[in-house]
């Protein structure tokens, strides 16, 4: 049974900002130093001053990250709500040429072990970002960004809620960077309180991002069981919206000094049949492929070729993701991907992207992925499986800053 609760999170106060997306920011893990730098030179009271340290070897960053948290709250640069409140949350955006939306709220979620079935992790994660989240965490005393959590409801409560304040002028209001519209308001009544609540009494949840986040605020609870430890901040969607999305993310490898990529080539035409395609069709060569076939394709940057490399399903839940780990990486290639260091593999989300970096790489062969299946995640998620790291991408993806709870502060 998940036990979500209303709280009194903080907000920027727009009475002194007048653009709200000079303050937030994405999650700390897509941030490199420039980057970084960026968000600062927008605004000195950009978040990421509070999600990503400054310099990691200063033995005293999080308590300077700390003083900092406390000194925007004594400006008031962020004020905390005068009631309990569940955050609605509107994001709008452009896929494929049209204008669609997702909704969501943000609530504090009781953490609960994974054994208990209550949230469901579906990938695996780094140790490094954990560690490092803790720390923060313990003694910062906040969070600046949600877990992502996602549920089930074919009766569309919350989107119900929404339509009701929809046109009501919104406690805050921004674009960001990939010119996603989000807008967000205050539900303070008691009866959607009360609906909000009960919609998620009997739901089994599924982590759709931010497993570190949600294994760092469960092992704080952990180490140091109570009250103001109890609870996690996380924002909700429905997947029976249908405007709910789910895209691929792209790998791209280098090849061993051993293997040369016709070699490679020869290696994957004995388990798929390869068809060559132009550059330029990658989405079109996948998007006209039926779901019976297990489909990805393979690019070679030296020679600029792709192929559209195909075989049999084994079964319904025999996926491209588990087909290019254990059939390639692991068969192939004869890596250990549970043991992979972070940055062995390239990822990317988009097809420019992934030309771009497939041919920045010395021996460089990419693999372009169809959207992995949702109702498969569900169901290894619920056996207790999980998937390679970044076998999903849930879009948009939430950013840090918009709410913020401070621990046992509700």
């Amino acid at each position: 049974m998940a036990k979500v609760l209303p709280y009194r999170a903080f907000l920027y106060d727009q009475s002194n900002f007048e653009d709200l997306s000079k303050l937030i920011s994405p999650p700390y893990d897509v941030i490199n130093e420039n980057y970084r730098q960026e968000l600062l030179a927008r605004s000195p009271y950009n978040s990421v001053q509070l999600c990503l340290v400054s310099d990691p070897a200063d033995p005293s960053r999080y308590e300077k990250m700390k003083s900092l948290f406390q000194e925007w709250k004594d400006k008031k640069i962020i004020h905390q709500t005068t009631k309990p409140a569940f955050y609605l949350i509107e994001d709008q955006f452009e896929l494929d040429g049209q204008l669609t939306s997702r909704i969501g709220f943000v609530g504090l979620l009781e953490v609960s072990a994974f054994e208990k079935k209550e949230v469901l992790p579906h990938e695996h994660t780094l140790s490094g970002p954990k560690i490092d989240r803790l720390n923060l965490l313990k003694v910062m005393g906040a969070e600046l960004s949600q877990i992502f959590m996602v549920y089930r409801d074919p009766q569309l409560i919350l989107e119900r809620i929404y339509e009701t304040n929809k046109n009501q002028a919104p406690c805050a209001e921004l674009c960001d960077d990939l010119h996603i519209k989000r807008r967000l308001w205050l539900i303070e009544d008691s009866a959607s309180l009360t609906a909000i609540q009960n919609l998620l009494l009997d739901q089994q949840l599924l982590i759709a991002d931010g497993h570190h986040r949600y294994e760092t605020a469960l092992a704080l609870y952990r180490e140091e069981p109570s009250e103001r430890n109890r609870y996690a901040q996380a924002y909700f969607t429905n997947i029976e919206n249908p405007n709910f999305v789910i895209l691929p993310i792209h790998r791209i490898i280098q090849l061993p000094e051993v293997t040369n990529g016709a070699a490679f080539k020869e290696k994957l035409e004995k388990i798929f049949k390869l068809t060559p395609i132009r550059t330029g069709k990658l989405q079109e060569a996948l998007s006209s492929e039926s779901n019976d076939t297990l489909h990805m394709i393979v690019s070679f940057g030296e020679s600029n070729e792709h192929y559209l490399m195909k075989r049999n399903r084994r079964d319904a839940l025999d996926l491209e993701i588990f087909s290019l780990h254990r059939d390639i990486f692991e068969g192939l290639l004869g890596w250990d991907v549970s043991k992979l260091a972070k940055g062995w593999i390239n990822y990317e989300h988009t097809e420019p992207d992934y030309l771009t970096r497939l041919q920045s790489l010395n021996r460089s062969v990419g693999f372009f992925l169809p959207p992995t299946d949702l109702k498969a995640v569900i169901h290894f998620a619920k056996q207790g499986q999980r998937m390679p790291q970044k076998s999903t991408f849930f879009y948009p993806k939430l950013v840090s800053g918009l709410v913020t709870y401070e621990l046992g502060n509700f």
